[in-house]
């Protein structure tokens, strides 16, 4: 699980666009989201971990 301020430091994108990103993730079900106080985490739907892995491994 990582948190969208990780994000977006670690990509050099600014959170509001990984929150746009996240949202359509979310929307698509391949992310799940679990809100503590006023922190967001979002993990790998556990349904799609392998596919998702899979497409990641060859896409890069």
């Amino acid at each position: 699980m990582q948190h969208q301020q990780d994000l977006a430091l670690s990509t050099g994108i600014s959170k509001s666009t990984v929150t746009w990103h996240m949202k359509q993730l979310k929307e698509l079900d391949l992310i799940t989201e679990n809100k503590m106080g006023n922190s967001t985490t979002y993990s790998i739907n556990p349904i799609y971990r392998e596919e998702i892995e899979k497409a990641y491994m060859e896409f890069f």
